[in-house]
């Protein structure tokens, strides 16, 4: 399968996303239903939700965060009636945790195809679309919960390592935690309607790499 999963061969590497080789490696939180702290907190108050982010980085010394990829996350969700109703609960994408109007960098070269902002609580809030070309096949990254005033604009180009975007307040990134989530789509993906989903039911998991493959290959970060 060449995509995406060619690029790990190829010479040119992703630049890090955080435009910087000084934030050190990264907390893993696990927002996996396993984590039975989860179910003791009220997900809806992200304010305080947020406390308890910034409260953990800081006893272990971190200045970031990931959450993972296919994560199933049932207790993070529980307040969100769509997603419960149609059991949407398996992440397709990484988290990353940022404080508020982190500048983020583009880890290849793209070009912007949509942006916007996907209104209502537990969404995207502002979001962008950028498709990287690699030789004869092409990607898309799509990076949700943004400050809208960031956004580039559709059609322009961002080169490798240069900053495209900034995290979101709750006021614009749909109520959630300081983040940007990072999703990778397939063409396939994109014409499926992938972009306005964040999770997917269990039942869609056996093919799921060839809509939303992992994009990990994407997080260089020191």
């Amino acid at each position: 399968m060449e995509y995406p999963y060619s690029l790990l061969s190829q010479s040119l590497q992703p630049a890090s996303f955080l435009g910087s080789e000084e934030m050190g490696q990264p907390y893993l939180f696990d927002y996996s239903e396993n984590n039975p702290r989860l179910w003791e907190v009220d997900v809806a108050d992200q304010f305080s939700f947020q406390q308890s982010i910034d409260t953990t980085l800081s006893q272990f010394g971190a200045q970031w965060g990931i959450a993972g990829y296919l994560e199933r996350r049932a207790s993070l969700l529980r307040n969100l009636p769509q997603m419960v109703e149609e059991e949407r609960f398996f992440h397709l994408g990484v988290d990353i945790f940022l404080p508020q109007d982190f500048m983020l960098h583009l880890p290849l070269r793209g070009e912007v195809v949509q942006q916007g902002y996907e209104e209502g609580k537990g969404n995207f809030g502002g979001f962008v679309l950028i498709r990287h070309d690699m030789g004869t096949s092409h990607f898309y990254s799509l990076w949700g919960h943004l400050r809208l005033d960031s956004l580039p604009q559709v059609g322009s180009v961002v080169e490798r390592g240069m900053p495209f975007a900034q995290v979101g307040d709750m006021s614009e990134n749909g109520d959630w935690f300081y983040h940007t989530h990072l999703q990778v789509l397939t063409e396939r993906g994109y014409k499926e309607g992938y972009l306005s989903k964040g999770y997917c039911r269990a039942d869609l998991l056996p093919t799921i790499d060839q809509v939303c493959p992992s994009p990990l290959f994407l997080m260089r970060f020191a």
